[in-house]
């Protein structure tokens, strides 16, 4: 079996909620034959991702792992790339700043996402899902998250599917309908099913 493992974060700051953790509670997913899935919630901590990322890839089964943080927007920000960069005023969950501007010193300046970009997005809005290109994940944990996994991915010996997807927070608080957060999660992840079991990678 293949296993897909999709992300989301816990709470940091003064929020209340993380949609991206909450969409993927209670959200079974549909997946080909020959896939499983689990899900794992993420710290908002520069300290405590890395080993988290560890952990998930040392499992030999994992083809596929989708991320996804909580963004501000009236819109699904599917990320189209990782930056080597960090904002360093900016305080996670421990109240700790970044540890260096660079997220992982002399590693490549940025990572395209692993997931079939363009396909992605047209079957997101197929769906009916509002969603729009995004070239920038931002300077915080999310970034620092996607760019960690595009890092380990490009040098692990058994091929995975890897990208980050941003969800706005809810509707009541500018952002989107709980409907249409939720149908992101199986949107993306029957895409990104489909990319890994193809036996070539399409063009982004």
């Amino acid at each position: 079996m293949k296993t897909m493992v999709l992300t989301g974060f816990g709470l940091w700051g003064e929020e209340t909620y993380n949609t991206s953790w909450d969409i993927l509670r209670d959200n079974p997913l549909a997946l080909p034959a020959g896939w499983t899935s689990r899900t794992v919630k993420l710290p908002v901590s520069w300290s405590r991702v890395p080993a988290a990322l560890d952990e998930i890839l040392a499992d030999e089964s994992v083809r596929a792992v989708v991320c996804f943080g909580m963004c501000s927007g009236r819109a699904i920000r599917l990320e189209r790339l990782a930056i080597n960069l960090n904002d360093r005023g900016a305080r996670d969950a421990d109240g700790e700043e970044a540890p260096d501007e660079y997220v992982i010193r002399g590693a490549p300046p940025a990572y395209w996402t692993g997931f079939a970009f363009n396909p992605t997005l047209a079957a997101l809005r197929r769906a009916g899902v509002k969603a729009e290109e995004s070239r920038s994940a931002g300077g915080f944990v999310c970034n620092f998250t996607f760019y960690h996994l595009m890092h380990r991915l490009a040098s692990r010996s058994i091929p995975a599917v890897g990208g980050f997807v941003h969800v706005p927070h809810y509707e009541t608080e500018g952002g989107l309908p709980l409907e249409h957060l939720s149908l992101t999660v199986p949107v993306v992840a029957a895409e990104a099913a489909k990319l890994a079991d193809a036996p070539e990678l399409p063009l982004k």
